[in-house]
């Protein structure tokens, strides 16, 4: 709406001042006050100002590059509420992947208690081994309503930003891509001045008060006039008909206003610029910051799906191997399953940063970057 009113405002800054109607009383007896048929003159007349030369176009000039200004302002506010939505699903998506992994671990524990029991009972371990399975399983099952916690409250946030009912039902979230980019600086950088809405808002500002200026330095330059034609009844005369013209112009040098509004005009046009400096400074540092973030989380995430999460799993089947087998102890079983999980959680919180940058990315770069996706499979 405010972006509205600026576009309506365009037409309206380059209109003339309104035309004025005029009525003028001459030589009213005092003795007869009311009766206005002894007044020696009855004048009505209409005039119309004209400001000085350049004004108008330079303030229908602001008006435009302000409406813009605030168009800018909106598309960063949809920018922000896209990422948020982005982050809040990635979110989502963590909390109910670790959800359900979480439940897979509650089964592979109670398939270790199971066995801790089997080879208790076959004379091979000991009581002690059954009771850290079931002491696992409890912190399990504890673990498990803390993260139900987290996938309820990530779904209501997501909900609230998708203007939903707060307990909406909400299916499984889809399975997150990792696109294969390699984000190069210099090339987004170019994107933040042509793109980010915080940049171009601030160089519409910047034209705005130029033409702010050039409306002032007109006014100080050149005078306004105004022009008037007049009906003039007189009726005590032998020719009561009559008309009258008036012109009339301003002197702007005169007045110290006009030089103090263009100085107030200058320094609006220093503020903005510094304004623009701004927004570079803190929408490169914003860039760099996201892309540092995007490099690690990826970084992060190829070394959990190479080396750590085949070590992991590897680690736990030999583990219960050599347990089931009456090679092993219950404590390596224990260390390899509590491994396994805090992996296979890792790699979920890594996807998700990763998706998190990537919005705090494309945000940073106020637009979409091509890349190329590729969906990732949860193991």
């Amino acid at each position: 709406m405010p972006r509205l009113n600026w576009i309506l405002r365009r037409p309206a800054a380059a209109r003339l001042p309104d035309t004025e109607l005029e009525y003028q009383l001459w030589a009213q007896p005092l003795s007869s006050p009311l009766a206005l048929d002894e007044a020696q003159m009855h004048m009505f007349g209409v005039r119309q100002a004209f400001p000085a030369p350049g004004s108008l176009g330079a303030r229908s000039r602001a008006a435009a590059e302000q409406a813009g200004v605030l168009s800018e302002a909106g598309r960063a506010r949809e920018q922000d509420l896209r990422a948020r939505v982005r982050r809040a699903y990635a979110e989502y998506y963590r909390a109910d992947r670790e959800y359900r992994i979480r439940l897979e671990h509650v089964a592979l524990s109670e398939q270790v208690l199971e066995l801790a029991r089997a080879v208790y009972q076959g004379g091979r371990g000991t009581q002690q081994d059954v009771l850290r399975a079931a002491v696992e399983l409890s912190k399990l099952h504890n673990d498990l309503a803390t993260t139900d916690a987290d996938r309820r409250s990530a779904r209501a946030l997501l909900n609230t930003l998708m203007v939903r009912p707060i307990d909406a039902a909400l299916g499984p979230p889809a399975a997150l891509e990792t696109p294969d980019l390699d984000v190069e600086l210099e090339r987004v950088e170019q994107w933040v001045t042509a793109k980010r809405p915080e940049i171009v808002a601030a160089e519409k500002a910047i034209r705005a008060r130029q033409s702010e200026l050039e409306a002032a330095r007109a006014t100080a330059r050149w005078p306004s006039f105004m022009v008037g034609l007049q009906y003039m009844y007189m009726p005590p005369g032998d020719e009561p008909h009559n008309y009258g013209v008036t012109l009339s112009m301003s002197l702007p040098w005169l007045n110290p206003r006009s030089r103090e509004e263009v100085r107030a005009a200058e320094a609006s046009v220093a503020s903005e610029q510094s304004a623009l400096s701004s927004a570079r400074i803190a929408a490169r540092f914003e860039l760099y910051d996201a892309a540092l973030r995007l490099r690690s989380a990826r970084e992060s995430l190829a070394v959990i799906e190479r080396d750590l999460l085949p070590q992991a799993r590897q680690s736990f089947d030999v583990a219960q191997a050599l347990y089931r087998g009456g090679q092993g102890d219950s404590l390596a079983l224990f260390d390899a399953l509590r491994s396994l999980l805090d992996v296979r959680l890792e790699r979920e919180r890594a996807l998700a940063r990763f998706q998190s940058a990537l919005a705090g990315l494309e945000r940073a770069a106020g637009g979409p970057i091509p890349v190329t996706a590729n969906p990732r499979k949860s193991p």
